[in-house]
């Protein structure tokens, strides 16, 4: 896809899997997405004590360094515009199958939202499940997140349950997706 895109003068997209090294570029990615996807829709407090957690530089390093943990990193035109995070072995009850991979995480930056980067990431994990023998991808998505919602569903994704999510103080409910990889 890369060379298509740069032989009609658009941008380039890399993917790659990230290594404890880009610890410090993936937080500060994580947080930025973070922020511009959730801030209007939350507590400027809850986002700061969710954001401290979750995307500190420290944390996001123990997370590369997990090997259950695997992060994709995209870059367009040299510039960070995503991420995505597989995690092996977390399983929610209504998730069917008998090996199962959670997409925990995918964000794109504001400036790369509708380019192809999300669909990028998606697809790489979904070809590392397959690798790996996975059967069933599943995630959890923000009950009021309709783009992202929309995105999965156009993806394949369906729904099979909820699931609850601390973002600092407030108990938000996710929606619980899958995408069956092997019949």
């Amino acid at each position: 896809m890369s060379g298509e895109a740069a032989a009609k003068g658009q941008a380039t997209v890399d993917i790659a899997i990230a290594s404890e090294g880009d610890a410090a570029s993936i937080a500060a990615l994580a947080r930025d997405t973070f922020v511009a996807a959730f801030a209007a829709s939350n507590t400027p407090g809850n986002m700061a004590l969710y954001v401290d957690k979750a995307f500190s530089e420290d944390k996001v390093r123990g997370e590369l360094g997990d090997s259950a943990a695997t992060f994709f990193c995209a870059e367009k035109n040299g510039t960070p515009a995503g991420y995505a995070k597989l995690y092996r072995g977390a399983k929610q009850a209504c998730v069917t199958g008998t090996r199962i991979v959670e997409l925990q995480r995918i964000y794109v930056a504001p400036a790369s939202i509708g380019s192809g980067v999300g669909s990028m990431l998606l697809h790489s994990c979904i070809k590392m499940a397959l690798q790996e023998g996975f059967e069933t991808l599943w995630l959890g998505v923000w009950e009021h997140n309709d783009g992202a919602i929309a995105f999965y569903r156009n993806n394949g994704f369906v729904d099979v349950g909820k699931q609850n999510f601390w973002l600092g103080t407030d108990q938000q409910t996710d929606r619980v997706m899958q995408l069956v990889l092997r019949a």
